[in-house]
């Protein structure tokens, strides 16, 4: 299902970036690790320019059963 390729998606590239040694400072650095795509590394640069993900704010409430709470700690550390 999507939802199974997206968070997927999202759980490779953060397992990538909590392994990688240095802070990461660019969606573009981050890029270059293997596992963060375009749309992810875009993310990141949101996130630390504004210390917020857009797309996060606008999630009012998030089911147990369809966003486990480990999964949403790992998508705000993105």
């Amino acid at each position: 299902t999507f939802y199974s390729v997206f968070f997927c998606s999202y759980r490779k590239a953060a397992s990538v970036i909590s392994k990688y040694p240095f802070k990461i400072k660019s969606g573009a650095e981050a890029k270059k690790l293997e596992g963060v795509g375009a749309k992810i590394a875009e993310k990141i640069d949101e996130f630390l320019a504004t210390g917020k993900l857009r797309k996060l704010e606008n999630v009012s409430v998030i089911s147990d059963n369809l966003f486990p709470p480990a999964e949403v700690d790992m998508l705000i550390s993105i």
